[in-house]
């Protein structure tokens, strides 16, 4: 993924649309088989949502329209909160006790 990613620091508006559609792909093919959060973190994890945030400066309306399509639907905060399942942190511990006597 990390070569794939660096192709993102092209100055060619071509390679960053194939590279961006290419990406895109590839997070709606991991939402459809429930792996959306695992692809985002390996794009993240090799630079990749750095380039793509730097990329919605782009004067490319399209290059825009794609970086903020992926940032939307893959590393929005949103996404963070649905991670909570059976396996995560709880913080609602159950009182157990009425307190101190003295």
């Amino acid at each position: 993924m990390g070569p794939f990613c660096n192709l993102l620091a092209s100055y060619d508006v071509k390679t960053l649309q194939v590279v961006l559609e290419g990406l895109d792909n590839l997070l709606e093919l991991a939402l459809l088989v429930g792996e959306l959060n695992q692809m985002a973190l390996l794009i993240e994890e090799s630079g990749g949502l750095e380039k793509i945030e730097a990329l919605q400066q782009h004067e490319n309306d399209q290059v825009y329209k794609k970086c903020l399509k992926i940032i939307t639907m893959a590393f929005n905060d949103s996404n963070e909160n649905s991670l909570a399942n059976g396996d995560e942190f709880e913080f609602n511990p159950s009182e157990t006790g009425s307190g101190f006597n003295f």
